[in-house]
């Protein structure tokens, strides 16, 4: 006999993939040397997303620094470029449901700027039990 009657409950949970499944696409810019939150979502699946983000400088002297930030602490890979034009950057982070994912950015110049654009998540949602049931 089971414990439980009808359908069993389900959570949903989320993969890594190349879907986008949310965007934060405006392009900030920033001439801080310190890490400074230019980005951020509030994230509502658990699960592993893959995170993306693109990176560049204003100028190839100063060199352009992204790294993603789970609730105000570093979490992901420091990532850096000297380009240009942007460089996609992409990792596979797990999160919780209320979890801030930020992007934090520098430069090493003042006198010149750190531009980003498009803090993505990507994955698959999942469905995945929440008990089994005991007969």
């Amino acid at each position: 006999m089971s414990i439980y009657v009808g359908i069993k409950p389900k959570i949903i949970g989320v993969k890594p993939s190349s879907n986008i499944q949310h965007r934060n696409d405006t392009e900030r810019l920033s001439n801080s040397t310190s890490p400074t939150k230019i980005k951020e979502i509030v994230n509502l699946v658990a699960g592993v997303w893959r995170v993306e983000f693109k990176l560049r400088t204003t100028n190839s002297a100063g060199t352009a620094y992204g790294q993603i930030y789970r609730n105000g602490s570093p979490y992901g890979t420091l990532r850096s470029t000297t380009s240009t034009t942007y460089v996609t950057f992409q990792e596979d982070l797990p999160f919780q449901v209320g979890d801030f994912i930020q992007l934090y950015v520098y430069i090493s110049n003042s006198a010149y700027y750190v531009v980003t654009k498009e803090l993505r998540l990507l994955g698959d949602f999942t469905d995945i039990p929440a008990y089994n049931s005991i007969t």
